[in-house]
């Protein structure tokens, strides 16, 4: 019984060997295109393999840093990129409108010495027809006055009264029209 005590004693020693053999684990060949997930120094990092990408997906659950849900996250930065490039294009074309307003209203500037000029020389005739309008009334009267004192000196005849009166209808009709086309 000894002999199959000593046998059954190797043949578990030859099968541990064995077995440590093969439960010693092989390294896999590190190939660049094979993502990682290495620790370092506590730190969790995710390598990704040469030119690809690493992809996060989530069912019903979410995916979040700091209490931050990444999908919120990018959905918000979405809609304010979207939003962005709509200030931008609005901004484009409100500036292209008042650009055009500017040259409008520069156009205007430039117009108003020569208004000026205009309204200076409109303001000078107006002065100078009034200056006219009070000497025309000026002869006038003096005219009235000498017809006036012609008439007296001869005999009052009906007729001749009449005219007098008619001569002096007309120079007021005149000096109403001569008063309203000259506006003090």
């Amino acid at each position: 019984m000894e002999s199959t005590s000593w046998l059954y004693v190797l043949l578990t020693v030859l099968s541990l060997v064995t077995n440590t053999d093969q439960n010693v684990r092989q390294k896999r060949q590190l190939l660049p295109d094979q993502p990682r997930i290495i620790t370092e120094n506590g730190h969790l990092i995710f390598q990704s393999g040469l030119n690809h990408n690493i992809t996060f997906r989530s069912g019903s659950g979410g995916v979040f840093i700091d209490n931050l849900d990444l999908k919120f996250a990018a959905t918000q930065a979405r809609a304010t990129t979207d939003l962005i490039n709509n200030l931008q294009n609005s901004l484009r074309r409100n500036s292209t409108r008042i650009v055009n307003r500017l040259s409008r209203v520069e156009d205007s500037v430039r117009r108003i010495p020569g208004l000026t000029r205009s309204v200076n020389n409109v303001t000078s005739s107006i002065n100078n027809l009034r200056t006219q309008g009070q000497n025309n009334q000026v002869l006038v009267n003096n005219r009235l006055t000498q017809v006036e004192a012609r008439t007296a000196s001869i005999p009052l005849v009906d007729q001749l009264q009449t005219q007098v009166t008619s001569l002096r209808n007309r120079v007021v009709v005149l000096e109403n029209a001569n008063d309203n086309s000259n506006p003090g």
